[in-house]
């Protein structure tokens, strides 16, 4: 009962209901936006499953802070 309760409140979902109500935006546009992001995540994943592990002397290499 309470996940149902958060998931109405989810800030992303407010946000799609809110432009279609002020006709910024219809839901096919928003299911386009949401198959595209989908398809660019999943994308991403299989490139990262398919690339080497880094060497243990570069995990450091680039980060600014720990």
């Amino acid at each position: 009962e309470e996940e149902f309760l958060w998931k109405n409140k989810d800030p992303i979902k407010q946000l799609e209901k809110k432009l279609i109500k002020e006709k910024f935006v219809n839901k096919e546009y928003l299911n386009n936006v949401k198959k595209s992001v989908i398809k660019e995540l999943n994308k991403a994943v299989r490139y990262a499953e398919k690339s080497p592990l880094p060497k243990i002397k570069n995990l450091k290499k680039n980060v600014y802070a720990l």
